[in-house]
């Protein structure tokens, strides 16, 4: 038989050599008692003896049913049958080390006669020959197939919850990041309008002749610096009047007033007009409102 057991965690182990239960020449012990018997079908955790080769010599009715088999089914059996592929590695691996037994516990998993998983808790115990060596194990396994997969319902409602923060994260970043763009494109389509304006004030106030923009009140909403000049007021004191008080019209011409007639032809008037000594001639254009509606004129 191996001289000893594996002690990483959740490997087949035992108790030292000098503390263990001890049999004749490294044979198992008698289980013969009847109270000792009694015990053991009473216990609420599954029991299993194994030989040195982890052959299953001895199971109670508790570890039966928890695998689902009849008790006879199991024995004689190599408990790695019964275990996961990565546990049933392990303890193959156990049984051929040379390592010291000691007395472990730890997570096996097992898997049941209809193929589900069964969790267990274990206890193993080696058991020593009078000759020192090993002649097998007494494992106790108790039954914690729930809490495994409540645990198991965490870890995935967890992740599930993890990924969820990590894609709403990343949306919100690629929303903050198009937004970012959002308002960069505003504001350089700002500061091209800003630039726009003034390039049209510069033009504005380069031309020669006198321009405004009227309401259909024939108020200046506004004038360039050649009709200031005309006005005689600076442009900011040239917006607001009429257009006959700065040309001075006298009541009964302003019914010659090329805007008035163009308020109803909708289309450009025209008027030579006599002003402080000089000769002027007057165009009234329309400027409509997007809807199609007369809205005011640009007079020059």
């Amino acid at each position: 038989s191996p001289g000893g057991c594996r002690t990483a965690e959740g490997g087949l182990g035992g108790m030292p050599r000098n503390g263990s239960a001890h049999g004749r020449g490294g044979e198992l012990p008698s289980q013969s008692e009847d109270f000792a018997r009694i015990i053991v079908e009473n216990l609420n955790e599954g029991l299993l003896i194994i030989d040195s080769g982890a052959v299953i010599a001895f199971l109670n009715e508790q570890m039966a049913s928890m695998l689902g088999y009849q008790r006879d089914e199991m024995l004689g059996k190599p408990l790695c049958d019964f275990l996961s592929a990565r546990d049933a590695e392990l303890v193959s691996k156990t049984l051929s080390s040379d390592l010291p037994c000691v007395r472990e516990s730890g997570d096996f998993q097992f898997v049941r006669k209809d193929g589900g998983p069964l969790y267990t808790h274990f206890t193993v115990s080696p058991v020593q020959g009078d000759d020192g060596e090993f002649a097998g194990a007494i494992v106790g396994a108790v039954d914690i197939t729930d809490r495994k997969l409540m645990e198991e319902g965490l870890r995935r409602a967890r992740a599930e919850l993890e990924d969820g923060v990590r894609r709403r994260t990343a949306e919100l970043a690629e929303a903050n990041r198009r937004l970012l763009d959002e308002v960069q494109q505003r504001r350089r389509i700002e500061a091209s309008l800003q630039a726009s304006v003034r390039d049209w004030d510069i033009t504005f106030d380069a031309i020669s002749d006198a321009v405004s923009v009227l309401d259909l009140d024939r108020k200046i909403l506004r004038c360039n610096r050649a009709m200031a000049e005309l006005v005689g007021k600076p442009v900011e004191q040239a917006v607001g009047l009429t257009c006959y008080e700065f040309m001075r019209w006298e009541p009964a011409h302003r019914r010659l007033c090329p805007v008035e007639r163009m308020k109803k032809t909708r289309r450009r008037e025209t008027l030579v007009y006599e002003f402080s000594g000089r000769w002027f001639a007057i165009t009234a254009d329309p400027v409509f409102s997007e809807d199609g509606e007369l809205a005011g004129a640009v007079h020059i």
